[in-house]
């Protein structure tokens, strides 16, 4: 009898903490616990971000929605980003794809956020956020980037370079037109 209580209690104790690490009960996807505030007046999530692991991330928002496009640092390695504004947060997907690789560690997928933190002159604004794996938001790592001066995304600068992925890398294709015989 004495075993079943502590038993229990050790079990109790454990479920208590799950949802302090941002799981929801019943072992559904982790989430952020982030409340979003107001953009700043004048400012936007448009831009080039710069994060050492993952690189330089280019943010494009339309209206509530943003698209993004990031290459990192280890080589041959880029990924998407589409996502929800809601104020000064952005919570987003992730696709990220290993140039030239193909099979089941080729392509990862999760989740994320990011908060945007306005710069007081001479530092820029920045985004803190972490990233997940799967259907989690968190859990995977920080996701924390600053804003380049004066630089334009260009989403079409990214991601060119990805190997097929539909089993068709070794399929003959026709040459593009201007190479036709």
């Amino acid at each position: 009898m004495k075993r079943t209580l502590i038993a229990l209690a050790a079990a109790l104790a454990a479920m208590s903490v799950l949802p302090a690490c941002g799981g929801a009960s019943g072992g559904g996807p982790q989430v952020a616990k982030v409340t979003p505030g107001s953009l700043p007046a004048g400012e936007t999530f448009k831009g080039v971000w710069y994060n050492r692991v993952f690189g330089d991330l280019h943010l494009v928002p339309e209206g509530n929605h943003v698209e993004g496009k990031y290459k990192s640092q280890q080589s041959g390695v880029w990924g998407k980003i589409y996502g929800t504004i809601t104020g000064d947060v952005i919570r987003f997907e992730w696709t990220e794809y290993k140039t030239g690789a193909i099979g089941p560690g080729s392509t990862k997928t999760g989740k994320g956020y990011w908060k945007f933190v306005p710069g007081e002159a001479p530092a820029p604004a920045a985004m803190k956020g972490e990233w997940g794996l799967g259907e989690n938001e968190v859990g995977g790592g920080e996701w924390d980037c600053i804003r380049q001066k004066d630089v334009q995304p260009n989403l079409s600068s990214i991601g060119n370079e990805v190997a097929p992925t539909d089993g068709a890398w070794d399929k003959e294709t026709a040459p593009p037109p201007d190479k036709k015989k």
